[in-house]
């Protein structure tokens, strides 16, 4: 059978054109996208939250430097 067929020429039968397979991998890789853009946004917010402690830190250190 040709590829551009989509109908089976003896049984009639509808054949599959492979929209569903690339359908269900377009999905796939939506939810791998979504699951990736999570995880970054949160480690961005971790390494935010983990410089925001260093900066306090290192401002009440230097706080006590300047009050020597």
């Amino acid at each position: 059978m040709e590829s551009s067929f989509t109908h089976c020429p003896w049984c009639g039968v509808v054949l599959d054109t492979g929209k569903k397979f690339a359908d269900d991998i377009d999905l796939i890789f939506e939810k791998i996208k979504a699951r990736q853009e999570k995880h970054f946004n949160s480690r961005i917010d971790r390494l935010e939250n983990q410089l925001d402690m260093l900066e306090e830190e290192l401002s009440r250190l230097l706080d006590k430097v300047h009050a020597v």
